[in-house]
């Protein structure tokens, strides 16, 4: 008999061996590598265009066809992590130049979204998500996100990230984010 599905049934390829953690307290998920933390740069490249070319490449947080977008680039992944990079203009000020709290939510969310992408290989949307405000961001201020996976159970993920700027982290995120589909079968159906 094969090993547990995502959903705990025998036969589907398990990436985590996920117990419920004590109430209050998380722990990162053991699995075995996915594929795609093995790419090169290049060949990361080349996948993050390929989902973003699913969508038309217009994306209001990732698109680079979208003309008022955040344009999150230079995807990396790295100590079981992705981060993307964006500086953000001066319309998406708050007060003064302080960047718009909802800018840095929308950002965080989408890292959070390639943390699946990238780390378990899957699409997913957001179910819950828990914002921390620590310092103020600034619209001149080149900006890095990056998030984990810290558990996964059948179709949910839950995620962590941060918004950073000079490695001091400004604001931290974590959220619960539902599978929708497997990202092979979703680029499958482009070729």
């Amino acid at each position: 008999m094969g090993e547990p599905t995502r959903d705990g049934d025998p036969g589907d390829r398990s990436r985590s061996d996920v117990t419920p953690p004590s109430p209050g307290q998380r722990r990162l998920v053991t699995r075995e590598p996915t594929r795609y933390l093995a790419l090169m740069d290049r060949e990361l490249s080349s996948l993050v265009d390929s989902i973003r070319r699913h969508y038309d490449d217009g994306c209001f947080a990732c698109g680079r066809e979208n003309p008022i977008g955040l344009h999150l680039d230079d995807f990396a992944l790295a100590d079981g992590r992705v981060s993307a990079r964006f500086t953000p203009r001066a319309h998406y000020r708050g007060a003064g130049t302080t960047l718009h709290g909802g800018v840095a939510a929308t950002a965080l969310d989408e890292i959070l979204v390639w943390a699946g992408i990238l780390l378990e290989e899957v699409m997913t949307v957001t179910g819950t998500i828990e914002l921390r405000y620590r310092k103020p961001v600034h619209v001149h201020e080149s900006i890095v996100v990056s998030s984990a996976v810290d558990e996964r159970r059948g179709r949910r993920l839950i995620l962590s990230g941060e918004l950073s700027v000079d490695g001091e982290t400004r604001v931290a995120a974590s959220g619960l984010y539902l599978v929708t589909a497997d990202v092979a079968e979703l680029l499958s159906a482009d070729h």
